[in-house]
């Protein structure tokens, strides 16, 4: 019932993914490692003295619960559940009627309204597509779960923000998802390629976004995939057909035909009276009659295919695995060749810019944007600027740069450059970049995206960008900062680079502590990188310290975890200062080693027990099998231990009650009876279980696609309240003003559940 008891939340970083692990020879508990900071108190302390053994036991009968009772019998106590329906109180804000069931006090949940109280929108996300508008300005769209995000920023201005509109009615999900054309000095096309519509969009000189009716492409036609706008024509390629459609009135374009090309379209371009396309058959050339009755006739053939094509002042560039060409418009001569894979390329006004490999010419290694000028001696390179320093296999990819001529936008990360003279000059914003984690230090915000690091502050109940970011390699991170200046980012270095949101299993690949600094203009600088190892693991950050959890025996369910001091870690120390072996599990058949073995757990704040979930596919029949373990600290002894059934990849524990949910949309709660972890309630959620937090023993925050829904421990079922926001949940922290959670489009602070305080 409601009450002043403030809820003391265990904050849980949540667990990216699960890993598979080997068994590493050798692996044998580790008391302890390393020195300590005589400054603070040690992680991992001596197991508390026990009680004095001449007590009299019959004058120490507590009862343990609301909803048992602890009488004397003897020189001892005997537990006695209350009767189903027994009056208790729970101790939360956020329920009444409270009463026994099942030997858990139990209450009705109170729905409020609970509002989300500041929000900080980025853009530019993994999924975005980008187009440049004129005078600086670019156009991002980003895929938001049930809607759509266009942002308009000024590259003049650092990227910043200038208006966001959000299209509920268009839908996309990936880079294939929607295509986006530049119209005019101010105007684009963007076609839902889901959804089969295609809307005008412009910038008015105010830098507002005026967003028009849709036009049906039709739900019969093609799904298309390349679109080119010239004059009032917009050109859209779906199959082998070349469709032509007009542009004249934005609020009502006009479908004016169509032609059958001699294969699947790959690459298309188009300037006022001339289109050129692609197919697997070669390029060639459609010539456009300025009177729209009359059809357009198919010209010239340029040879070979390509999958890049552009136009633009008197040029035709070609580019694809086989080097970049540039023809003359008028007569299609040949005025330069490059040699070599071209992954990406944009004639610009001081050229051409282009995105090639910078190992090889097979596709293999990091990835450069290059600028070319274009003279009498051919292409001449003017400036170079690393955009890829992974190892990953590029392929030619029409939509992989846009551009206004001045403006060049890199489809790979959406990073944002400006042609200066002879050099390529990156724009940037701390709102830029696909969040993946953050840390809050008081009033400010840490934050990690595929762009560097950023941060933010909460001034007045608003979240602000500070100036300043980094940038560097993409990275799936996680982030911590210690002692007001330094920030530690756990991160795995992709082995390919399809999905940064993918789970990453191969034991080949390093895992990396990098230190970073900020220096005066707020820049996160790396000082020190620590390699660690063991292959990569289920990690969790607690102040400046890391620990970090992995199998070590799939068969048995052993895990061992480690504790990195933060202080440690700075100085380029890689030794653990604690490391504790845990299992086997008890009675736990045999696990298929050909499948993956899942890992979760949450670590106590006082540091004196580690919850964790293991589960793995039984080789006969194949269900998931495994346990749910309370791991005492320091001793690594199992304590308490029951079966679990889901493949875990989030676990949430206070007191004796611990959540977990599973890698699809399944909630399970249990609570610790004895030495026993024995399961309460099962939950099939609607929406994709991304996590859980903010869990206080009765109430539970579960992030999911939809945003983040309250839940009471006692009954799962129920939904106190829900948070909608436009993407799912990554992250969170508790601050002054309520819950601060991040995910990969924002940051949004949200007001505590039923007037709750944070702890």
């Amino acid at each position: 019932m409601r009450s002043n008891l403030v809820l003391a939340v265990a904050s849980v970083l949540l667990c990216p993914g699960c890993w598979l692990f080997h068994e590493r020879p050798g692996d044998t508990p580790i008391a302890d490692a390393g020195p300590r900071d005589a400054a603070r108190p040690p992680l991992l302390d001596a197991a508390p003295a026990p009680a004095d053994a001449g007590t009299d036991a019959a004058t120490a009968c507590v009862d343990p619960d609301p909803c048992v009772r602890a009488i004397p019998a003897g020189s001892g106590c005997v537990l006695a559940p209350e009767p189903d329906g027994t009056p208790c109180d729970d101790g939360l804000a956020c329920t009444v009627d409270d009463q026994c069931v099942a030997r858990v006090c139990t209450g009705d949940p109170i729905p409020e309204p609970h509002d989300v109280l500041a929000l900080a929108s980025t853009f530019g996300s993994l999924r975005a597509v980008a187009a440049p508008m004129g005078e600086g300005r670019v156009l991002f769209g980003d895929p938001l779960r049930r809607a759509s995000a266009l942002t308009l920023v000024d590259a003049r201005a650092g990227l910043a923000r200038r208006d966001r509109y959000v299209l509920d009615q268009l839908r996309f999900y990936d880079g294939t998802g929607a295509l986006v054309a530049r119209v005019g000095a101010r105007t684009v096309a963007w076609v839902d390629v889901l959804g089969r519509t295609l809307r005008i969009v412009e910038r008015t000189v105010d830098d507002h976004l005026v967003v028009h009716a849709p036009f049906d492409l039709g739900a019969a036609s093609s799904q298309p995939r390349r679109i080119v706008a010239a004059g009032d024509d917009l050109w859209l390629c779906a199959g082998r057909t070349l469709r032509r459609i007009g542009i004249a009135d934005p609020d009502a374009p006009e479908d004016r035909g169509f032609m059958v090309l001699d294969g699947t379209c790959e690459g298309l371009a188009a300037r006022v009276g001339r289109v050129f396309a692609s197919t697997e058959n070669g390029s060639f050339v459609v010539d456009v009659p300025a009177d729209p009755t009359r059809p357009p006739v198919l010209g010239p053939r340029l040879g070979r295919r390509s999958s890049i094509l552009d136009a633009a002042d008197g040029r035709v560039l070609l580019a694809g695995r086989a080097g970049t060409t540039i023809y003359r418009d008028t007569d299609l001569a040949q005025l330069a060749h490059l040699d070599g894979l071209t992954a990406g390329a944009v004639l610009v006004d001081r050229g051409v810019v282009l995105a090639r490999p910078a190992i090889g010419a097979s596709g293999g290694g990091a990835l450069d944007l290059e600028l070319y000028s274009l003279g009498a001696g051919g292409l001449v390179l003017l400036d170079r600027e690393r955009i890829f320093d992974v190892t990953y296999r590029f392929e030619p990819e029409r939509d992989a740069l846009a551009t206004d001529g001045t403006i060049v936008v890199d489809g790979w990360t959406r990073r944002v450059f400006a042609v200066e003279g002879d050099a390529l000059v990156e724009r940037h914003d701390a709102q830029h970049g696909e969040i993946h984690s953050m840390h809050v230090d008081g009033d400010e915000i840490s934050t990690r995206s595929r762009y560097g690091a950023a941060r933010f502050q909460i001034v007045s109940g608003a979240i602000v960008p500070r100036a300043g970011r980094a940038h560097g390699a993409p990275r799936l991170t996680l982030e911590v900062r210690e002692d007001g200046a330094m920030e530690l980012s756990r991160h795995v270095e992709p082995s390919t680079f399809d999905d940064l949101s993918s789970y990453v299993s191969e034991l080949s690949i390093p895992e990396v502590i990098a230190v970073r600094r900020f220096d005066d203009a707020q820049r996160a600088i790396t000082v020190r990188e620590v390699t660690l190892p063991g292959g990569p693991s289920v990690s969790r950050f607690l102040g400046g310290d890391l620990v970090r959890g992995r199998i070590t025996d799939r068969a048995s369910g052993r895990a061992r975890f480690e504790v990195h001091r933060g202080a440690d870690l700075a100085t380029g120390n890689a030794a653990p200062e604690a490391s504790i072996q845990a299992g086997p599990i008890r009675g736990l058949p045999g696990i298929d080693l050909d499948h993956r073995v899942h890992l979760a757990f949450d670590v106590d704040p006082a540091f004196d027990r580690i919850v964790a979930a293991v589960a793995g596919y039984e080789r006969v029949p194949g269900a998931v099998v495994g346990a749910l373990m309370e791991i005492a600290l320091p001793s690594g002894a199992v304590v308490a231990q029951g079966p679990l059934d889901v493949a875990p990849s989030s676990v949430a524990a206070h007191g004796d009650r611990v959540a977990v949910c599973d890698a699809f949309s399944t909630l399970v709660t249990f609570v610790r009876d004895g030495d026993t972890m024995r399961e309460i309630a099962r939950v099939p959620l609607e929406h994709e279980c991304g996590g859980l937090f903010a869990f206080d023993g009765a109430l539970l925050h579960v992030a999911t696609a939809q945003g983040v829904e309250v839940r009471t421990f006692a009954a799962p079922s129920t939904v106190v309240t829900t948070y909608l926001l436009d993407d799912t949940v990554s992250d969170h922290a508790w601050v002054e003003d309520g819950l601060l959670v991040s995910t990969r489009t924002g940051l949004a602070l949200l007001e505590p559940a039923c007037g709750a305080s944070a702890p």
